[in-house]
């Protein structure tokens, strides 16, 4: 009934897409072949496709077609590219009609190539890689990868990118030990690469590789912790349908070498239930050969064959040739352990038969692997080189950089320095000539500070002379008066008061005098009593006189003594200071 209904709905909606596309093809008559508008007819067909391609295969089929037949009527490139992409998967992902899938992807990658559409080609590459690996075709899928890969480089999509890497190192792993080692960094790098996008989905896929390889190669638990950690992301989750069922047959794998087989056949079990439920024939005819090793190891010969038998009718149909061979190597060993040797002869030449292209095929692959290899390890060593290279340039570009800032580092510093000291030498020499006009001042001060002294001087030696005139005239007068007669005793009287009366305003302190001469003439008298310490007062005052340069009336003058008692007294002064006939004495007191 349901299936009558689907039927029923494909047919109205053929109806209807084909007067949709007439009219469309009328619009677009006048618009150039591989034109990149889609009718919105044609996008709801790929809705549909991407909606039932799990839950209603045939559905989704049908809807495929449809879209490819209006785009072919359109003569759109682009439309023909995605629905033969949409008809590729379907028929190799839920059908396992792996080579109509490829024929599709080869259409959809030629029309694809018309305009460009890399990451379309792409992705179309790496689902024809994934259908050639699951015929057993492994050279050929190697080769789908590699172009995938080099699409999804160039287009910068690094979370498919990683996918491609995580297929071609299962390959890598399934070649042997050769390649084991290459297939083991390409998972780890993807693994790390999921970690880096905090992309779930890459790291279940990863993990459900990976642990393929480990299982096989006997690392059973370093696979358990990745098989936990993936069944824990991927549970529940429709999304990762695809891979959960694996995950299952890998965990399934790992009890089944630690001889927990009842554990095993239960996860067994499951991945069978999961692929039945979602019609995924990969996973039901795996799962039918798991099931079989694990009731053969129970020695459950009965069970046993009829699983086999099962997914041997299954990887028939899928013309997995790998597949095949390894089902007639286990009936061979089933038959061999109940004693049917003729059938286990014949099944062992059926494997035989079905391993031999895979043989050839196998040493293909290792071959060209050994070839890629050789290239990429010419090219990782003229990559290196390169690599030197730029270091090395990158290196002196550094150097010179280094150089550079150094000079300039070195020119600023002896700018800064040369403005620094001519900055100080100007700030010296306002300094100095601040000194200078100080010193100036000084010298003017003192210079003034000595003509005063020196008018003082003369001043006081005028008063002394002034002052012995004086009373020498007092004395005159002394004398009229002691003559005078009565009559002009009183005159006289008064002008010998008046007389003594401006003598009195004369200075007439010799100390005096002398503090005067000391402020014009320096430690005079102390240079004079330290040479010749046998002068008395006299002869200081003498000296003082002849070195103010006076004559000898000046001098007998002040001194009140007669003119003679001054030649005196100069003769008395010259033995005292033990000078020869030729020496003058004035100039001796004047340079002392």
């Amino acid at each position: 009934m349901t299936r009558n209904l689907n039927l029923l709905a494909v047919t109205l909606l053929l109806v209807n897409s084909c007067m949709l596309a007439q009219q469309t093809v009328k619009k677009t008559q006048g618009v150039r072949e591989g034109s990149l508008d889609e009718p919105p007819q044609i996008r709801s067909l790929y809705r549909f496709v991407n909606e039932h391609m799990n839950s209603n295969t045939a559905l989704a089929l049908e809807y495929a077609k449809l879209a490819l037949s209006l785009a072919e009527k359109m003569h759109s490139d682009r439309d023909i590219a995605m629905s033969c992409y949409l008809l590729g998967r379907i028929y190799g992902d839920r059908l396992a009609d792996f080579e109509k899938g490829i024929l599709y992807h080869a259409r959809s990658i030629a029309a694809a190539e018309k305009l460009n559409e890399y990451d379309l080609i792409a992705r179309n590459y790496f689902s024809s890689g994934i259908f050639h690996y699951k015929l057993g075709l492994l050279t050929r899928s190697l080769d789908e990868f590699g172009a995938s890969l080099d699409l999804y480089k160039k287009t910068g999509n690094t979370l498919y990118e990683s996918l491609v890497q995580i297929n071609i190192a299962a390959i890598y792993a399934e070649a042997g030990a050769t390649t084991y080692s290459m297939a083991l960094l390409g998972f780890r790098d993807a693994l790390r690469k999921a970690a880096e996008l905090k992309s779930d989905s890459l790291y279940v896929i990863g993990a459900t590789h990976y642990t393929t390889a480990l299982i096989a190669h006997g690392e059973f638990s370093e696979a358990e912790t990745y098989l936990k950690k993936a069944l824990l992301m991927a549970k529940d989750d429709d999304a990762y349908t695809d891979y959960l069922y694996i995950l299952h047959l890998n965990l399934g794998e790992l009890l089944l070498q630690r001889n927990n087989t009842a554990a095993a056949i239960s996860h067994f079990k499951i991945a069978k239930e999961m692929s039945t439920r979602h019609k995924i024939s990969y996973g039901m005819a795996q799962s039918e050969l798991k099931l079989g090793k694990a009731y053969a190891s129970l020695n459950e010969a009965r069970h046993a064959e009829e699983c086999y038998l099962e997914a041997l009718h299954d990887f028939m149909q899928m013309k997995m040739k790998i597949k095949i061979a390894e089902v007639y190597g286990e009936l061979s060993l089933l038959a061999s352990r109940r004693q049917q040797f003729e059938k286990a002869f014949n099944l062992r030449s059926l494997q035989l038969s079905f391993a031999d292209s895979l043989y050839h095929d196998h040493n293909n692959l290792l071959l060209e692997m050994q070839a890629k290899a050789s290239r990429n390890n010419t090219l990782a060593m003229s990559k290196k080189d390169e690599h030197i290279n730029t270091l090395y340039m990158n290196l002196l570009a550094l150097v010179l950089l280094i150089a550079l800032f150094l000079v300039l580092l070195y020119l600023n510093h002896h700018r800064l320095r040369a403005a620094r000291d001519k900055a100080t030498l100007a700030r010296e020499k306002l300094e100095l000539e601040k000194e200078l006009l100080d010193k100036s001042l000084h010298e003017e001060q003192l210079k003034q500070k000595l003509e005063f002294n020196a008018k003082a001087l003369t001043a006081n030696t005028l008063n002394l002379i002034q002052k012995n005139e004086i009373l020498e005239k007092i004395k005159v007068t002394a004398e009229e008066i002691r003559n005078a007669s009565p009559a002009d005793l009183s005159l006289k009287i008064r002008n010998l008061v008046h007389t003594a009366n401006f003598a009195l305003n004369i200075d007439k302190d010799w100390e005096h005098f002398k503090v005067h001469f000391e402020q014009v003439h320096n430690n005079f008298f102390e240079h004079l009593k330290t040479k010749y310490p046998n002068l008395n007062s006299s002869d200081l005052k003498l000296c003082a006189l002849l070195k103010l340069n006076l004559d000898t009336k000046e001098i007998a003058t002040i001194m009140n003594i007669s003119p003679q008692s001054v030649k005196v007294a100069r003769s008395r002064l010259r033995k005292k200071l033990k000078l020869d006939i030729s020496s003058n004495l004035s100039s001796v007191i004047t340079q002392i």
